[in-house]
């Protein structure tokens, strides 16, 4: 849907929540989100960078990026504005001991003018 023509630049932002760690190829991913904001929009993002891609073998293995490296690839199409680590807890039982902490990465990005090729090019 967002690897078409049509969808270059039509959106003003992009909100992403437990998502960028999901993708079996993070840097398309990147370009994707590029692809579809117009420049001078913005993408926010909360969530972990525990990657979570070993249970799809058709995509073979995805690559495992730390923040410093997402950042980098992130930079080459947007201005990161903000960025911290924030504890969160993705499911806790109140009544049990059981919890599920993740260190997650907040950051706000705006998009500059560097063209997302490989995206919608068909």
């Amino acid at each position: 849907v967002f690897g078409t023509s049509e969808s270059r630049a039509s959106y003003d932002g992009l909100a992403t929540a437990f998502t960028v760690d999901c993708s079996p190829n993070i840097l398309r991913f990147v370009r994707t989100a590029a692809h579809i904001v117009r420049p001078g929009g913005v993408w926010v993002n909360f969530g972990p960078l525990a990657y979570d891609t070993e249970h799809d073998e058709g995509h073979g293995h995805g690559v495992e990026l730390s923040w410093e490296e997402l950042r980098y690839a992130i930079s080459h199409f947007f201005d990161v504005t903000e960025e911290k680590f924030v504890d969160s807890l993705q499911a806790s039982n109140w009544e049990s001991m059981m919890q599920i902490q993740y260190s997650c990465i907040y950051f706000r990005a705006v998009r500059n003018s560097t063209e997302s090729t490989g995206i919608g090019a068909r």
